[in-house]
């Protein structure tokens, strides 16, 4: 049904419902047609139940193998973040004209504009909102004043190594607040960062960034193997609700 009323809401008015032709073919043929769209639907339920359940044994496979390779023993000194770390706030960001440069809120990018905060590889932590979404960002960016940006000390920690273990620390437990989930920078600074040597750092972004790179693109290719199912179906169902008039 394609037709409608009103310029804001959309809207269908009774006899528009009332009037529409619906073709009628004989029972057997109503009934087949049923049992058919019946089985494809099935089909694709099982096939997105089993492709939701192969995703999520590899991000639990993936968490397991970063937690195994973040935890040290007592040999790996330990530092307060505000030593490998310093955490910037960000700023409003309405002046800036349009552009090409990432420009991020504690959901992620909200716009791209043309100038940055800061040009280095840094991890942004939200200050209010969704306090668990951290996010590393190795290009020029801006951040608004929910969320937090770093100047990393690279001669003491990686950037990636830093963003792979934060990841680790539930930040969500760190809130702060009664009301919208907040993180304060006094809170940050004191979380423990374990910090080995840069080569055994480097080791593990390595693997971290190929397991992350197989759970991400099988998150991708989840929902495109869900559509191009769900237009499969579609395509079918509507041959099979497809009839030629009747001549009167």
């Amino acid at each position: 049904m394609t037709k409608a009323v009103s310029a804001t809401v959309i809207s269908i008015r009774k006899p528009m419902i009332e009037n529409f032709k619906i073709p009628i073919p004989p029972l057997p043929i109503q009934e087949e047609i049923v049992r058919i769209l019946d089985t494809f639907t099935e089909l694709t339920a099982e096939l997105t139940a089993e492709l939701t359940a192969e995703l999520t044994a590899r991000k639990k496979q993936y968490e397991y193998f970063r937690d195994k390779l973040l935890t040290f023993d007592d040999s790996v000194e330990v530092f307060n973040l505000k030593d490998v770390a310093k955490i910037s706030n960000g700023k409003d960001h309405k002046h800036l004209e349009p552009g090409n440069i990432p420009v991020y809120g504690s959901g992620g990018v909200m716009r791209y504009a043309n100038g940055f905060i800061y040009d280095k590889s840094s991890v942004l932590i939200p200050r209010k909102g969704s306090i668990g979404n951290v996010f590393f960002v190795d290009e020029p960016f801006w951040t608004v004043d929910t969320i937090f940006y770093t100047k990393i000390n690279v001669e003491k920690v990686l950037p990636k190594y830093f963003y792979y273990y934060l990841k680790t620390q539930q930040l969500e437990k760190l809130n702060t607040a009664a009301g919208v989930p907040s993180l304060t920078k006094a809170v940050l600074d004191r979380v423990k960062i374990p910090v080995p040597p840069l080569a055994e750092q480097e080791r593990i972004v390595k693997i971290l960034d190929k397991f992350d790179t197989l759970t991400n693109d099988i998150t991708k290719g989840l929902p495109a193997e869900i559509e191009a199912r769900q237009k499969q179906y579609e395509y079918y169902r509507d041959k099979l609700l497809t009839f030629k008039e009747k001549k009167a």
